[in-house]
């Protein structure tokens, strides 16, 4: 029976194992293209040496026993000058795969044989021997496992995988649970806001502006360098997936018959953890694409001029806030021709052609393999880079090769942002999205359509706080802003532009659903809350505008209307209780907002409003005794409470009825058509 704390051991090996496999794969296709280097071999003898070790504490004695083989066969190659062969280092890979097989089979208490044999096999190719019929059960010598290793001169740091952004120190690398940063990083955050706040309770109580508080500029200082280290912990390299990208590319040209020279240059530039891992499948399919359309033959490279193994470069490096990866060959290049035929557009000019080939269903392969020819590869690379808040352009020439480059932010979590005001509110824009910004006179009609002209052409306008449903009021009469998206582009006419800058993005979470407008929001120095607009989803939303109504009309003030109902928002958290405000704003209420009971109470104490929607878990005063306390006051029992939280137990459902609550919804189940709908039901169908 494996206990708790052995469990926690396993899984801190399961790390380790990981990342030393990886480079052991990684230093097995430098001993292909290099030749046996005794320093390589004796780094890869390091790492099964280690390996076998962890695997005999933790209890995982099969693994143990395949990596001591492992070992062993390193140590012959150390004094073995023999040509390294293709068959040598199939098995060493196989065996690497074997081995994750096993520990993952094991972490996950399935059965191991299977995996077993197979490293056993391979381990069985790369001495040249015949695989064997039996596995092997012995467990390493103890004897054996105590032998002092040498150690060995470090590689380049370009090709070592392991090399971490640390500013050139050395450092003792400790396995830490992703998860754990990931709540640092939450922590920090959470800490800066907390400061924000008492900045300003501070400003209050002693009449005096925050700026001039030393102890409180101090803290703010700390928590910003403090914020900026968490952020860096969670960051890795890219040569942490150097390892599977070059061997995606070995198998498949020896599977096709080409021989390829591989590149890897800017392997230690840092990338978000998160971004690298959504990355990894764009960049396998860019370089499959690179080897299975862009390399030829050996004998058609020797027919044209070149040297028989073609080139294949992967290249990243760090512009401002943006990671640039450039995935390169020296191959034969897109034919432009074949691309035209197969988007039926004969008519498309070279930049043209080569931005079809992002289109669904384009492929310019003349038979379908497992590779190519169903049409499904850079259409889905461009949709997943758009999804990080990047782009994808590519350039070619004809024999001489294609190079495809892909340009993400640094990390998902800071964006560099445009600032900019409609509808007397300001938001942030992704600046990857922004074509161009063009002064107020660009903006025109066009067959009594709004339009803005760029370069001669007219582009379709709307009015952002339209788009956005920010309520009546004149129409925005300042700059237009060209957003583009996948589904093309598209002008917006805004208020102002107040500057540009770096904005951290906070994921709005599992608490309300993904709105098609936002995508995110950050923490204002004023503990306001500024909301990141999604690029894509502004686009689709004024298509959808213009198809409806031919145009997007100026936003009139309405005449003998009622006054709007007024609904109080009580709700601790910023960015969720900015949301339900920035929710009922657009249905028509006009909102006022409290972050927790007893604020709620001061604010009812000076006004009353028709209706109050209340979290549930707060502090100082939660929703149960807050709506106790309005049920009990004369002049406040009548007024709705409808309660809004994540408690699915019916226990709180029953408590907050006992309190006296008119509604009870659950966030987790509720969308913002179901919250709007709810606060109507309890006003009568009143806005």
């Amino acid at each position: 029976m494996i206990t708790g704390r052995e469990q926690e051991f396993r899984r801190l090996y399961e790390q380790e194992a990981d990342a030393r496999l990886g480079s052991l794969a990684q230093l097995a296709l430098e001993l292909e293209a290099r030749g046996p280097e005794p320093d390589i071999v004796v780094v890869m003898f390091r790492h099964a040496h280690t390996l076998k070790g962890g695997a005999a504490v933790v209890g995982l004695a099969d693994v143990s026993s395949v990596l001591h083989d492992l070992e062993a066969l390193f140590d012959g190659l150390r004094g073995d000058a023999r040509e390294v062969g293709e068959g040598l280092v199939d098995g060493i890979l196989g065996v690497v795969d074997g081995v994750r097989a096993m520990i993952a089979g094991a972490m996950a208490g399935a059965d191991t044989a299977g995996a077993a044999r197979n490293a056993r096999a391979a381990l069985a190719r790369a001495r040249g021997e015949p695989a064997p019929a039996v596995p092997s059960t012995r467990s390493p010598p103890p004897e054996r496992a105590l032998l002092p290793v040498r150690r060995a001169p470090a590689l380049p740091a370009a090709r070592m995988p392991l090399a971490m952004p640390d500013g050139g120190e050395d450092r003792v690398a400790v396995p830490v649970p992703v998860a754990r940063l990931d709540e640092l990083v939450r922590l920090v955050g959470a800490a800066s806001s907390a400061r924000l706040r008492l900045g300003r309770e501070v400003a209050a109580r002693l009449g005096t502006d925050e700026p001039d508080l030393e102890e409180l500029r101090e803290l703010g200082r700390l928590l910003a360098e403090l914020q900026e280290k968490a952020m860096r912990a969670r960051m890795v390299t890219l040569g942490s997936l150097a390892e599977p990208l070059r061997r995606a590319v070995r198998d498949l040209a020896r599977a096709r018959g080409r021989t390829v020279r591989w590149e890897l240059a800017g392997a230690d530039t840092p990338f978000d953890r998160q971004m690298l891992e959504r990355l990894r499948e764009p960049l396998v399919a860019l370089l499959r694409n690179a080897v299975d359309h862009g390399i030829e033959s050996p004998d058609e490279r020797k027919a044209a001029g070149k040297p028989a193994a073609g080139l294949v470069r992967l290249h990243a490096r760090q512009v401002g806030a943006e990671i640039v990866i450039s995935v390169l060959d020296d191959g034969r290049g897109v034919d432009l021709a074949l691309v035209r035929e197969a988007a039926g557009r004969p008519d498309l000019d070279d930049a043209g052609a080569l931005e079809a080939m992002f289109a669904p269903g384009i492929s310019t392969a003349r038979t379908v393999t497992p590779v190519s020819g169903r049409g499904i590869g850079l259409d889905a690379v461009r949709a997943a880079v758009e999804a990080l808040h990047g782009s994808v352009d590519v350039d070619s020439a004809p024999g001489r090769g294609t190079d495809l480059r892909l340009r993400v932010p640094l990390t998902l979590a800071v964006l560099p942002c445009l600032i900019l005001e409609t509808a007397g509110r300001p938001y942030a824009l992704p600046l990857h999205a922004v074509a161009h910004v063009l002064p107020a006179g660009a903006a025109g009609v066009v067959d009594e359509t709004p339009a803005a002209w760029l370069d001669g052409e007219p582009l379709p306008l709307a009015d952002l706080g339209r788009v956005l449903g920010a309520g009546a009021g004149p129409p925005a009469a300042g700059p237009v802003v060209v957003v583009r998206s996948p589904d093309g582009r598209h002008a917006f006419r805004v208020d102002a532009l107040t500057g540009h800058r770096d904005v951290a993005v906070k994921d709005l979470g599992g608490v309300l659903p993904r709105l098609e407008l936002l995508a995110g929001a950050a923490v204002e120095p004023d503990a306001g809350i500024l909301l990141v607009l999604d690029p894509a989803g502004l686009v689709a939303a004024a298509a959808r505008v213009d198809a409806e109504t031919g145009a997007v009309p100026a936003v009139l003030p309405a005449f003998d209307a009622p006054p709007p109902a007024r609904v109080l928002v009580v709700e601790d958290a910023p960015i969720i209780r900015e949301l339900e405000r920035s929710i009922l704003s657009r249905a028509g209420y006009e909102v006022e907002t409290a972050c927790d009971g007893e604020e709620a109470l001061e604010r009812l104490g000076d006004h009353v409003p028709d209706l109050v929607l209340s979290d549930v878990d707060m502090p100082r005063m939660d929703g149960f005794a807050l709506t106790e306390a309005i049920r009990a006051h004369p002049e406040l029992n009548g007024v709705p409470v409808l309660l809004l939280t994540s408690r699915t137990d019916a226990e709180g459902r029953e408590r907050g009825e006992d309190a006296g609550c008119d509604g009870y919804l659950v966030k987790e189940r509720f969308d913002e058509r179901a919250l709007v709908d709810a606060v109507a039901q309890l006003l009568g169908g009143r806005p």
